[in-house]
């Protein structure tokens, strides 16, 4: 909620109703406890390439780093890298 005050003030918008998990922490309860505050989609640091079949408030996303080439952003940004396989990672998410 402060968050949101603060981003209404120096915008002069409406609130916001995007979110994101700070370092990736997230627990079972917080999709519904952001959609009752309104928050209609949040970013979760699960790396993977956002379908209609997520949930929009535990939504994946594409993770770079400096280690990041050109063409592995490309892979991401086309959705050619999903269809590549990948190694498993461990979530961060609370029962």
């Amino acid at each position: 909620m402060e968050n949101r005050t603060i981003i209404a003030k120096m915008t002069s918008a409406r609130a916001a109703t995007h979110s994101y998990y700070p370092s990736g922490v997230t627990h079972s309860s917080f999709p519904e406890r952001l959609d009752r505050l309104g928050v209609e989609s949040a970013m979760t640091c699960f790396p993977g390439l956002a379908t209609l079949a997520f949930n929009p408030l535990l939504l994946a996303r594409f993770i770079d780093t400096v280690a990041t080439s050109p063409i592995q952003f490309e892979s991401w940004l086309s959705g050619v890298s999903a269809l590549l396989p990948h190694r498993h990672v461990r979530t961060n998410v609370a029962g």
